[in-house]
């Protein structure tokens, strides 16, 4: 009798560790760990904001990003690319109530205001906003944050 008795726990010890040991391996290959990203090639976060990679093929994001076209930023950081290709700075802090903008029948025209910012890593982030520029007198309404791409080397200013 002491033998089937000492059987019996013997082998329920041993399913015991059994089911343990096997519920511990499911675990550990179950585990997944995060990915980690360095956090100095990433702008700032902004849920209104698309963040773009540079892809195989550049051409079909730019185009798509800058439907008016790409800005000159030789003589200005701050350019506003219309939806027929003229480019003309933008001076954001330029609000005056003239009298050519008061008397004006606004014609307002689509456009892309880009903003180039340089980056200390030796690349830069140009912030796309879309707005409306009236053609006669140049005020600037319903600029909105469209986005922003960011260059890993700045070939636009020297």
């Amino acid at each position: 009798m002491k033998n089937s008795h000492t059987n019996s726990r013997l082998k329920t010890t041993l399913l015991l560790v059994l089911c343990l040991l096997l519920c511990s391996t499911t675990t550990t290959f179950a585990y997944t760990p995060m990915e980690k990203m360095d956090s100095s090639f990433l702008p700032p976060e902004d849920e209104n904001v698309t963040y773009v990679r540079l892809t195989d093929d550049p051409e079909a994001i730019f185009s798509e990003i800058f439907p008016y076209g790409f800005a000159d930023f030789s003589s200005s950081s701050s350019v506003i690319v219309l939806e027929d290709g003229t480019q003309v700075d933008y001076d954001e802090s330029d609000t005056t109530r003239s009298p050519q903008r008061q008397t004006c029948q606004h014609t307002f025209v689509n456009g892309q205001h880009q903003l180039h910012v340089g980056n200390s890593s030796g690349g830069c982030t140009i912030t796309m906003y879309t707005l409306k520029r009236c053609s006669k007198c140049g005020l600037v309404k319903d600029r909105v944050k469209a986005g922003y791409y960011t260059f890993p080397k700045c070939t636009h200013k020297k």
